[in-house]
């Protein structure tokens, strides 16, 4: 997350980063940014965001990040950019 943060604000410098400890599932209820990060280890994760996120006219733009192995997909994090 540090280093994707680092990464993030050399890109858009003056850019604020927040992450958020807390699973990301992408339900109605949770905050998200118009900026979504995905990172997760599995096609069938990239799947079920994909289609939840899909048809959200909030999100700008959904970055999608390979990761390594980790411990299979379960840690997603959302991350704001604003």
């Amino acid at each position: 997350m540090k280093a994707l943060r680092g990464l993030l604000q050399t890109i858009v410098p003056g850019c604020r980063v927040e992450t958020h400890a807390e699973s990301f599932t992408a339900c109605p209820q949770q905050r998200r940014s118009p900026i979504v990060v995905l990172a997760v280890d599995t096609m069938a994760t990239r799947r079920q965001l994909w289609e939840r996120l899909r048809g959200d006219a909030g999100i700008l733009l959904m970055l999608d990040l390979r990761i390594g192995r980790g411990n299979g997909g379960k840690d997603v994090r959302n991350i704001s950019v604003t």
